[in-house]
């Protein structure tokens, strides 16, 4: 079993990110077998994690059909659902930055007006329009 179904990634990652206890140290667990709390015959904490549990032993009785080159296009599906939500994220992220930019601050202006003439490059405050003062100085 090089696959985690209660993970849902391969069992290397678990141990990487120090979670491979809770699959049971890395070792295949035999189909239908419980693992964790709930096998130690104790009454679940609740309906949640009694369905958390038959959930798991689901996901692990499918895994266990699957081959390692199905497993591989799981962990593919599941690393493209990643990316995509985070391309979303990003997009999302570029889209408000955009529009705060869209805006010029009061600060923005100052601070150009301040690099300007640290450079020395002479500029003029139009009173309106910009395309009028340029009309304006262009005769």
């Amino acid at each position: 079993g090089v696959w985690c179904a209660v993970h849902f990634q391969y069992r290397w990652r678990c141990r990487e990110a120090g979670v491979d206890a809770e699959c049971d140290g890395g070792l295949p667990r035999a189909r239908g077998e419980r693992s964790g709390p709930e096998s130690s015959g104790a009454a679940p904490e609740g309906a949640s994690a009694a369905a958390s549990s038959q959930q798991r032993r689901a996901a692990d009785a499918d895994v266990a059909d699957l081959g390692d080159e199905e497993m591989e296009d799981l962990e593919f599906q599941r690393l493209q659902a990643e990316l995509d939500d985070e391309r979303q994220e990003l997009q999302a992220e570029v889209r408000r930055a955009k529009q705060r930019a869209d805006t010029v601050t009061p600060e923005m202006q100052a601070d150009i007006e301040q690099l300007l003439e640290a450079f020395g490059i002479p500029f003029v405050h139009a009173p309106a329009e910009a395309e009028a003062q340029c009309a304006f100085l262009a005769e």
